[in-house]
Protein backbone atom coordinates (compact mmCIF):
# COMPACT_ATOMS: atom_id res chain seq x y z
CA UNK A 1 0.00 0.00 0.00
CA UNK A 2 3.10 2.18 0.94
CA UNK A 3 4.57 1.20 -2.33
CA UNK A 4 1.59 2.23 -3.90
CA UNK A 5 1.22 5.74 -2.48
CA UNK A 6 4.65 6.79 -3.07
CA UNK A 7 4.61 5.73 -6.99
CA UNK A 8 1.68 8.11 -6.84
CA UNK A 9 3.48 10.47 -5.27
CA UNK A 10 6.77 10.28 -7.78
CA UNK A 11 4.46 10.35 -10.93
CA UNK A 12 2.45 13.01 -9.61
CA UNK A 13 -0.69 11.04 -10.38
CA UNK A 14 -3.76 12.74 -10.07
CA UNK A 15 -6.59 10.87 -8.96
CA UNK A 16 -9.77 11.97 -7.29
CA UNK A 17 -10.75 10.46 -3.97
CA UNK A 18 -12.84 7.81 -5.95
CA UNK A 19 -10.11 6.78 -8.32
CA UNK A 20 -7.58 6.38 -5.72
CA UNK A 21 -10.09 3.97 -3.45
CA UNK A 22 -10.73 1.90 -6.85
CA UNK A 23 -7.10 1.93 -7.23
CA UNK A 24 -6.22 0.84 -3.71
CA UNK A 25 -8.96 -2.22 -4.37
CA UNK A 26 -7.53 -3.05 -7.52
CA UNK A 27 -3.95 -3.25 -5.83
CA UNK A 28 -5.01 -5.07 -2.95
CA UNK A 29 -6.87 -7.58 -5.27
CA UNK A 30 -4.03 -8.42 -6.80
CA UNK A 31 -1.97 -8.64 -3.77
CA UNK A 32 -4.60 -11.22 -2.60
CA UNK A 33 -4.37 -13.02 -5.27
CA UNK A 34 -2.86 -16.73 -5.27
CA UNK A 35 -0.57 -15.73 -8.53
CA UNK A 36 0.31 -12.98 -7.00
CA UNK A 37 1.42 -15.08 -3.72
CA UNK A 38 3.29 -17.61 -5.40
CA UNK A 39 5.23 -14.49 -7.56
CA UNK A 40 6.20 -13.31 -3.86
CA UNK A 41 7.41 -16.46 -2.98
CA UNK A 42 9.64 -17.18 -5.76
CA UNK A 43 10.92 -13.41 -5.66
CA UNK A 44 11.83 -14.29 -2.36
CA UNK A 45 13.21 -17.68 -3.22
CA UNK A 46 15.44 -16.18 -5.72
CA UNK A 47 16.05 -13.42 -3.86
CA UNK A 48 17.89 -15.99 -1.05
CA UNK A 49 19.31 -17.60 -3.37
CA UNK A 50 20.83 -14.91 -4.81
CA UNK A 51 22.25 -13.57 -1.35
CA UNK A 52 23.31 -17.68 -0.83
CA UNK A 53 25.76 -17.28 -3.69
CA UNK A 54 27.49 -13.79 -2.49
CA UNK A 55 27.59 -15.13 0.59
CA UNK A 56 28.92 -18.61 -0.64
CA UNK A 57 31.37 -16.40 -2.91
CA UNK A 58 32.71 -13.86 -0.43
CA UNK A 59 33.70 -17.06 1.69
CA UNK A 60 35.80 -18.52 -1.64
CA UNK A 61 37.21 -15.35 -1.99
CA UNK A 62 38.35 -15.43 1.83
CA UNK A 63 39.65 -18.69 1.42
CA UNK A 64 41.31 -17.99 -2.02
CA UNK A 65 42.98 -14.73 0.10
CA UNK A 66 44.06 -17.39 2.91
CA UNK A 67 45.66 -19.77 0.59
CA UNK A 68 47.34 -17.11 -1.26
CA UNK A 69 48.96 -15.60 1.91
CA UNK A 70 49.79 -19.60 3.28
CA UNK A 71 51.72 -19.73 -0.56
CA UNK A 72 53.53 -16.63 -0.01
CA UNK A 73 54.38 -17.61 3.49
CA UNK A 74 55.45 -21.06 2.43
CA UNK A 75 57.58 -19.07 -0.67
CA UNK A 76 59.25 -17.17 1.53
CA UNK A 77 59.94 -20.19 4.32
CA UNK A 78 61.10 -22.08 0.99
CA UNK A 79 63.67 -18.89 0.34
CA UNK A 80 64.82 -19.01 3.50
CA UNK A 81 65.61 -22.40 3.73
CA UNK A 82 67.11 -22.44 0.38
CA UNK A 83 69.38 -19.74 1.00
CA UNK A 84 70.52 -21.11 4.83
CA UNK A 85 71.41 -24.40 2.59
CA UNK A 86 73.62 -22.34 0.01
CA UNK A 87 74.72 -21.02 3.00
CA UNK A 88 75.91 -24.41 4.86
CA UNK A 89 76.93 -25.91 1.38
CA UNK A 90 79.92 -22.93 1.02
CA UNK A 91 80.78 -23.97 4.73
CA UNK A 92 80.80 -26.79 4.66
CA UNK A 93 83.13 -26.28 0.95
CA UNK A 94 85.18 -23.91 2.92
CA UNK A 95 86.08 -26.63 5.88
CA UNK A 96 86.43 -29.72 3.03
CA UNK A 97 89.40 -27.09 1.56
CA UNK A 98 90.94 -26.40 4.89
CA UNK A 99 90.94 -29.97 6.12
CA UNK A 100 92.67 -30.58 2.62
CA UNK A 101 95.14 -28.03 2.82
CA UNK A 102 96.13 -29.17 6.29
CA UNK A 103 96.32 -32.43 5.34
CA UNK A 104 98.58 -31.56 2.67
CA UNK A 105 100.62 -29.41 5.13
CA UNK A 106 100.55 -32.56 7.76
CA UNK A 107 102.11 -34.80 4.26
CA UNK A 108 104.31 -32.72 4.17
CA UNK A 109 105.61 -31.93 7.57
CA UNK A 110 105.70 -36.32 7.46
CA UNK A 111 108.04 -36.12 4.79
CA UNK A 112 110.53 -33.73 6.26
CA UNK A 113 110.62 -35.63 9.61
CA UNK A 114 111.22 -38.61 7.62
CA UNK A 115 114.22 -37.07 5.64
CA UNK A 116 115.34 -35.50 8.63
CA UNK A 117 115.27 -38.70 10.31
CA UNK A 118 117.15 -40.61 7.63
CA UNK A 119 119.58 -37.74 7.19
CA UNK A 120 120.15 -38.15 11.38
CA UNK A 121 120.65 -42.05 10.84
CA UNK A 122 123.28 -40.97 7.96
CA UNK A 123 124.98 -38.80 10.09
CA UNK A 124 125.25 -40.52 13.33
CA UNK A 125 126.25 -43.85 11.49
CA UNK A 126 129.40 -41.82 10.18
Amino acid sequence: MEKMKKKIAQYEIKLSASQMVNAVKIYKNLADTEENKAFVMKRANVEAKVMEHEITQTMHNIELQDLRKQELNLRNLLAMRMAKKSELERALEDITDELSRKEKIKEETEKRLALKARFLQKYRAK
